[in-house]
């Protein structure tokens, strides 16, 4: 792509675009990969390396603490595209709107993932929403054409632009319907269909045997993630036959800086150690590589991935769910989400309650032991998949790059960023304090726990002492 050249797009992702890629950096290859089959000369900008490459699509590296090299990415691009937060963190960067037509990706909520994980792993010693609030109201004003991945996410994204003034007099004027406003874009599986490797999985993992039955989770293990349920459920599985192995995608993030230790890790390795499983019936993999899942589902007998019942279950949109449908691989899904539902409709997956052992242990008993599922459900699942594909799911964003355009609006709405970008300096003042603050009482704890020791040996050696002194006498 010649520089002196506009691209049609750039996309700015948080995240690796490399051979170990999470949900939000599929999602930007992916999309990227699809707009350049269809001609569309597209920027991926990513603060990592990465070697891979593909028809119309270039892809950058930046860092987060240089203005300038992101600053020369957008005058390169006739149209900006990120996720809300990742948006939010360019702007904070180039300290003011961008003044580029602009798309957020808005396939999840990510301020209801990041409210759960200060929950569960006690991030921070405060309640943060505000901070993810602020966060949010920036995105949603600087945004021109918004993309969601499900009528139920349209219908919360249309609240939430509500609540911050840009569904307005000048926005629905155009259309009372908002649909130029909001496209809808879910996630896809690729065109072309997954072709195995030599094998990954049986015969070749040591405790894997070669005509054992394999259940596949794909992706990690986050805290609401139920990983439990199907653990217990394996007890179950196991009192009636003894050919039945769960792989594990990968149990962390690969990345800790963009994602932290979730909670539920330690907790699973400790089941698993507890009941002996480790290596012989439970296994975890170092997250497979994105060029190598087409092995693990294909070579895989049952995909299964279980959330709880949570506020983020319901407008969740799962990568390494769709990822069965591509490679038609029956499935066990906690009902709550539209990709489970999704797969139920196409004959795929077999959905069960949150926390439902015994639902659980039964469905995997049934479709383990059915030679002919996958035959069956790869043919009423075609149609499903066929109406899928990256390719055609991207035409919104096509759409809009045609003709790109700042919303009616906009002026308006940008304006109001700058009464926001003060906000986040003020949260970031209250993070490092927070910060500065464990650490010290990380300190104190050290040293607390150092006198404790040493006075341990004292009075051990104290001790020791007397009872020479009371043998002597």
């Amino acid at each position: 792509m010649a520089s002196s050249v506009p691209a049609d797009l750039l996309i700015i992702t948080h995240e690796s675009i490399g051979d170990k890629m999470a949900g939000p950096g599929i999602r930007a290859w992916e999309v990227a990969r699809a707009l350049g089959k269809r001609g569309v000369q597209v920027i991926l900008a990513t603060p990592f390396d990465s070697g891979r490459q593909t028809a119309n699509v270039e892809i950058r590296k930046f860092s987060w603490e240089e203005a300038s090299a992101l600053a020369n990415l957008v005058d390169q691009s006739r149209v900006v595209m990120a996720i809300g937060p990742v948006l939010t963190r360019a702007i904070r960067l180039l300290n003011g709107p961008i003044q580029k037509p602009t798309i957020v990706d808005a396939y999840y909520v990510p301020e209801i993932e990041r409210i759960l994980l200060n929950l569960s792993i006690g991030q921070f010693d405060f309640d943060p929403t505000r901070a993810f609030v602020d966060e949010l109201f920036v995105y949603l004003r600087q945004g021109d054409f918004f993309i969601c991945g499900s009528e139920k996410q349209y219908d919360f994204w249309l609240g939430a632009l509500l609540t911050v003034g840009r569904l307005n007099s000048r926005t629905l004027g155009i259309d009372w319907t908002a649909d130029h406003l909001i496209g809808r874009v879910p996630l896809g599986i690729p065109d072309e269909p997954p072709r195995a490797e030599t094998g990954l999985l049986k015969g070749v993992i040591d405790g894997i045997g070669a005509h054992d039955k394999v259940l596949f989770w794909g992706g990690g293990v986050w805290d609401w993630n139920d990983p439990f349920t199907l653990l217990e459920a394996l007890k179950r599985v196991l009192a009636h036959r003894d050919d039945v192995r769960v792989v594990f995608g990968s149990l962390h993030h690969y990345e800790r800086k963009v994602v932290p230790e979730m909670s539920v890790a330690a907790r699973v390795m400790q089941f698993v150690h507890r009941e002996g499983w480790l290596g012989r019936y439970v296994f975890f993999q170092d997250w497979v590589p994105y060029d190598q899942r087409a092995s693990y589902l294909l070579e895989a007998d049952l995909g299964v991935t279980l959330n709880l019942r949570t506020v983020e279950n319901r407008y969740a949109m799962r990568a390494r769910v769709l990822d069965c449908l591509w490679a038609s691989l029956p499935c066990i899904l906690a009902e709550g989400d539209d990709s489970a539902q999704l797969l139920s409709q196409a004959g795929l997956a077999r959905l069960v309650l949150p926390r439902d052992t015994e639902g659980v242990a039964d469905a995997i008993l049934q479709m383990v032991g059915d030679e002919n599922l996958r035959a069956r459900a790869s043919e009423q699942a075609r149609p499903y998949a066929e109406q899928l594909r990256w390719s055609s799911l991207v035409q919104p964003i096509i759409d809009f790059v045609s003709h790109p355009q700042l919303a009616p609006d906009a002026e308006e709405a940008r304006g109001e960023l700058e009464k926001l970008l003060p906000l986040r300096r003020e949260w970031e003042s209250l993070r490092a304090e927070n910060a500065q603050l464990r650490a010290e009482n990380n300190s104190l704890k050290v040293l607390l726990e150092e006198f404790r020791r040493r006075r341990a040996v004292r009075y051990a050696d104290e001790a020791a002492s007397w009872l020479g002194k009371i043998k002597r006498q």
